[in-house]
Order: C-alpha cells, then sequence, then structure tokens
C-alpha cells in the first residue's frame, strides 16, 4: 500500500527532524549558559533569558544530619509581555 509506505516515511522524517531541532537547540543552549555564567537572567531586545538556580532539601525516608541541599539550575527564554 502505497499510502503505508508514505506515513512510514514521514514518521522516520519526522523523528530525524526532532533529533536534528533537539541537537542544535542544545548547542545553541549551551552557547547562551557559556555566556551568561553565573548571571541568573538577562534581557535581550524582547527576550528574557533565565539560568536560575534552584536549591532544595534532599528527602529520603531517613532524614540525614547536615545533608548538603540538591542545586539545579533551569534554563528558559521567554519573549517579553507573554
Amino acid at each position: 500500500n502505497n499510502e503505508m509506505g508514505m506515513h512510514i516515511e514521514g514518521y522516520i522524517q519526522a523523528n530525524d527532524d526532532i533529533k536534528n531541532a533537539e541537537e542544535r537547540k542544545d548547542k545553541h543552549s549551551l552557547a547562551l549558559k557559556e555566556i551568561m555564567q553565573k548571571d541568573e537572567y538577562v534581557v535581550w531586545n524582547d527576550y528574557k533569558v533565565s539560568h536560575s538556580t534552584m536549591t532544595r532539601k534532599k528527602t529520603k525516608m531517613v532524614p540525614v544530619p547536615d545533608a548538603p541541599p540538591t542545586i539545579t539550575r533551569r534554563f528558559s527564554i521567554t519573549k517579553n509581555g507573554r
């Protein structure tokens, strides 16, 4: 069935497109983080680039006294006015 083959090929191409887009997105994200270094956010033209630091206590079944907190950074880009 030609229709089946067309959809299989379209699906495979879409997966490849997603993979390539994710690789490009990661490359640009890393470059922006490198430029920002320790800055939490930068405003550029109509965009706010955030690379915020979040700290939270470790949660375990048994509390561990003086356990260091978990520190993560969250990256996002938003257009002002949205």
